[in-house]
């Protein structure tokens, strides 16, 4: 969960926007209240305006009911990607996700395991509803 008040998440990203020339910067969301995150998006949305790209890392925190509600409320704020919106190994809550999803933006899961062990190569899952590679 996002532990920066609003503020100090604001005046950060608009720093590395106007400061450091950032073109595109990644939020942490998660907040137990959803609507609080949302508030947040359209706080940092409007601090950089709509040429940046703005992403979000949930770090797994939703169940796939919540993903699909707010996912959808994220695109208001013209959200590029979402990472980690389920458990990083709910590999079923991801495509089911991918397909109930409107959002034309990729929702992304961490690195799983390609071996039952988990001792060798990793890949990236990356879901879009359109099911076209992520870039």
């Amino acid at each position: 969960m996002a532990e920066y008040p609003e503020a100090e998440l604001v005046s950060g990203c608009r720093r590395a926007v106007e400061e450091q020339g950032w073109r595109a910067i990644k939020v942490k969301i998660g907040h137990p209240d959803p609507l609080c995150d949302l508030e947040r998006l359209k706080a940092v949305r409007e601090a950089v305006g709509p040429t940046i790209r703005v992403m979000v890392d949930v770090n797994g925190m939703w169940d796939l009911p919540r993903a699909l509600q707010y996912g959808r409320r994220l695109a208001e704020h013209d959200i590029a990607w979402i990472e980690e919106p389920l458990w990083y190994d709910d590999v079923q809550g991801h495509a089911r996700l991918a397909e109930g999803s409107p959002l034309r933006s990729p929702w992304a899961n961490s690195f799983i395991p390609l071996t039952p062990s988990g001792s060798s190569s990793t890949a990236m899952l990356c879901t879009t509803p359109n099911r076209t590679p992520c870039a």
